[in-house]
């Protein structure tokens, strides 16, 4: 069998062929016919990582065609193992294009992602992306101001019947607010303020940065002997606002047992 191309164009040619055996016997060429030879397209997704949950992250897609075909992109997603989603398509795209698009406010999980370009003419590149949404945390922490830590000390030592755990308060002393949120590093997302709310009383302390990741404050109220009855529970309500707009809370009960006037008496006493 020969072949001949007669003639050639970007991806298709003409080719004519002919049959000759050992004994010299030879056919007539055969009719010319188009042959066509299809290059497969290529795609990539391009994002930012870390992701942390609730972030809606920025993703783009290139795709190109080494024949110049018309593309058509699909992007799906599946969650935590779970079946593919499209989450974004397009069609008729010139070769070379760039997209861009957002996805989210997304979940704390495991996602992965496919992309799949097609030149209609049966050429198909497909590839996988992973990423995780991280998790964001806040976690808050109620305590004595340390002059109030030697008194709860000092009662304790008086009093092995009636100890004061360090959740137990005097109605009226400081109540020291720490607060702690998640590291996120070089990540885009990031705490904008922590606020801690007495819930009992409505009253809120701003806390600070006390480093990369703690924040720190206090409330004192003297009246909150009258305001915070014997024997109760309140409890003291942290929020973080994160720069992604997630609001996160986490609630610290304490005890407030006595007035911090009964401590203030003894120690003239004594």
């Amino acid at each position: 069998m020969h072949g001949a191309v007669e003639g050639k164009r970007r991806r298709e040619s003409t080719q004519g062929l002919t049959y000759s055996n050992q004994y010299g016997a030879e056919s007539d060429w055969s009719p010319q016919a188009w042959m066509i030879i299809n290059r497969p397209p290529e795609g990539q997704l391009y994002f930012e990582t870390p992701i942390y949950e609730h972030d809606t992250p920025l993703f783009r897609v290139a795709a190109t065609d080494p024949d110049l075909d018309p593309l058509s992109v699909v992007v799906e997603s599946s969650y935590e193992g779970g079946g593919f989603e499209i989450i974004q398509q397009w069609s008729g795209l010139p070769s070379g294009s760039d997209r861009a698009f957002t996805y989210g406010p997304l979940p704390e999980g495991s996602y992965t992602l496919r992309l799949t370009v097609s030149d209609g003419r049966g050429g198909v590149d497909t590839q996988m992306y992973s990423f995780e949404a991280l998790p964001l945390e806040l976690t808050g922490e109620v305590t004595h101001t340390p002059e109030w830590e030697a008194y709860r000390l000092a009662w304790n030592a008086k009093h092995a019947d009636a100890e004061r755990t360090p959740d137990v308060f005097w109605a009226g002393e400081a109540f020291v607010l720490g607060a702690r949120v998640t590291d996120t590093g070089v990540g885009r997302t990031k705490a904008l303020r922590v606020t801690s709310l007495l819930m009992e009383t409505g009253e809120t302390a701003v806390l600070a940065p006390a480093g990369e990741v703690r924040y720190a404050g206090e409330l004192v109220n003297t009246e909150h002997h009258r305001m915070l009855p014997d024997g109760s529970t309140c409890v003291f309500r942290f929020t973080v606002e994160w720069s992604n707009g997630y609001v996160q809370t986490h609630d610290v009960p304490v005890r407030v047992r006595e007035s911090m006037y009964e401590v203030i008496v003894q120690q003239i006493r004594h």
